[in-house]
């Protein structure tokens, strides 16, 4: 002789009854199928918005930490950030005239 009992309960969700089910059916096939996708489409949204605030952190904390590099160079160097920067665009820049590839074969 088994066990398992069966009962019949109502779905909370549409009201179809439900008979020879377990005891802890809620839900009919159908209702069950849908709350399961929005519970998953809830927590992919939070889960979405968790990572997207660890990237953003992540970044402030990357220039943030670019940035300080910058001021000690700056400082090492005997001169204002702001001069320091201008000196190191101006030694970045290409001299005019020089040519720029306009093809990628090289």
């Amino acid at each position: 002789m088994s066990d398992f009992k069966t009962y019949t309960r109502i779905c909370v969700d549409c009201g179809k009854v439900l008979n020879n089910v377990g005891r802890s059916a809620q839900r009919c096939p159908e209702c069950g199928k849908k709350h399961a996708n929005a519970l998953s489409l809830e927590w992919n949204r939070r889960r979405d918005e968790e990572l997207q605030a660890q990237r953003q952190g992540l970044a402030a904390e990357r220039s943030s930490l670019a940035l300080h590099a910058e001021v000690r160079a700056a400082e090492e160097a005997g001169l204002s950030y702001g001069k320091y920067m201008l000196l190191k665009m101006q030694a970045n820049k290409k001299p005019a005239g020089a040519p720029t590839p306009t093809s990628c074969k090289g």
